[in-house]
């Protein structure tokens, strides 16, 4: 898969609107995420960005969402069958989420946020293999 193209979208914080572009590197996805978060930022809203990287433009199927916050990122995964996972930071629950904006909301654990290098690590291994590095930790209890 090195050297793919991506599909990559989030949405305007106050609008809505879909923001889309293809993508080829980690890096291009790394600007992207920063883009979207200090649109949100600018904007004064309470809740963060969620972007969107398909393989596929018209299949979520074997797919990433990034939920961009302050301290971290939450990496979402979405396999063939469309079930999901979410990194998680070993952290026990606290029972905060913090909300994401995709082209609806989501609540996620804040405990399933990691540090942004690690997350970028794990997307960066997703673009040129399509699958997760076996060193991440993702649980299923993404909506606990």
């Amino acid at each position: 898969m090195t050297g793919n193209k991506h599909h990559l979208k989030f949405w305007h914080p106050v609008t809505r609107e879909e923001i889309g572009r293809v993508v080829t590197s980690v890096t291009e996805v790394q600007q992207q995420t920063e883009v979207a978060y200090e649109m949100y930022r600018s904007e004064g809203v309470d809740y963060y960005p969620g972007i969107a990287l398909w393989s596929d433009p018209d299949d979520p199927a074997n797919s990433l969402t990034i939920g961009a916050a302050p301290d971290g990122y939450a990496v979402i995964y979405t396999d063939e069958e469309y079930l999901q996972t979410v990194t998680t930071s070993g952290r026990a629950p606290d029972g905060v989420f913090l909300s994401i904006q995709l082209d609806d909301f989501i609540e996620v654990p804040s405990r399933c946020f990691i540090e942004k290098q690690a997350a970028l690590d794990i997307v960066a291994h997703w673009m040129t293999s399509g699958s997760l590095p076996e060193s991440a930790e993702f649980t299923n209890e993404l909506y606990e």
